[in-house]
């Protein structure tokens, strides 16, 4: 979840994952969570999240340039009814290039670069 902050600044607020991690980390925990068992908000999901694989830093920055993705459009890179058809994109489909997202609009390379490799399928 994205919040504005104090000054109108984004602020990354839904670390469900994290909290999770966390608790499997003390010793003594058991593990809440097997390889095949998918959380998250389909939206923002990574590739590997909506596989149920096991999640590392890529998964991260991929959820990363979704937010970007959406700060700078508008827009969420994929068009989507169901949740189902977001974790199905995430996994198969190409997002949609920033440029036809907001027509008119001129990205720099560089950032176009950074958001298209975030959001690449095979990291």
């Amino acid at each position: 979840t994205v919040q504005g902050g104090i000054q109108d600044f984004p602020k990354v607020l839904d670390f469900g994952l994290a909290k999770v991690t966390e608790r499997q980390m003390r010793p003594g925990s058991m593990i809440l969570t097997q390889e095949g068992m998918v959380f998250g908000t389909p939206e923002f999901m990574s590739p590997e999240q909506a596989r149920g694989e096991p999640l590392d830093a890529r998964s991260d920055i991929y959820s990363l340039g979704t937010i970007l993705y959406e700060l700078v459009t508008g827009k969420l890179p994929f068009d989507a009814k169901q949740p189902m058809d977001y974790i199905n994109m995430h996994i198969n489909e190409p997002p949609i290039p920033l440029a036809e997202r907001v027509p008119g609009k001129e990205f720099p390379p560089g950032f176009q670069e950074v958001i298209s490799r975030s959001l690449e399928k095979n990291r």
